[in-house]
């Protein structure tokens, strides 16, 4: 399968540095070769579009929702062989690649705090006709706290 995307990665864009992220930047000639694309090893540039998409725009999201596909299609792929001295083990593969998932998604989730922390911006002041304490403004409603 053809992986097709702008050759070298264009680190500018977000499909660039997602694959600059993923670690997706080596690339051969296409066959009949096309200048400026070429053929990458994971992921082509609609791929990647389409997950940005999917996680609207969020580079976290996209990131883990590509590195999920990556560890979905290794678990076929669980291999151990051992000959004399020699020992190759891809068992344990997926199980990194859920860990790297699973960071991604922390990154995002700790984003989407932050994010929430700023749209609701307490603000102290002082009035009203009670003046008991300080009320916190909060969206569109006001809350009272008494101290």
């Amino acid at each position: 399968m053809v992986n097709r995307g702008i050759a070298p990665p264009d680190p500018t864009t977000d499909v660039g540095r997602m694959r600059e992220i993923l670690g997706d930047t080596s690339w051969v000639e296409l066959d009949p070769p096309e200048p400026g694309y070429g053929d990458y090893e994971n992921f082509s540039d609609a791929e990647l579009q389409a997950l940005l998409d999917l996680a609207d725009g969020c580079l976290f999201l996209a990131v883990a929702f590509a590195l999920a596909k990556l560890a979905a299609a290794s678990t076929g792929e669980s291999l151990s062989f051992q000959s004399d001295d020699l020992k190759v083990d891809l068992s344990k593969r997926t199980g990194g690649l859920w860990d790297t998932v699973r960071f991604w998604f922390n990154l995002w989730e700790r984003e989407q705090e932050k994010e929430a922390v700023e749209y609701h911006n307490f603000v102290p002041f002082r009035g009203g006709c009670n003046r008991r304490g300080p009320e916190y403004a909060w969206g569109d409603r006001v809350r009272r706290q008494h101290w």
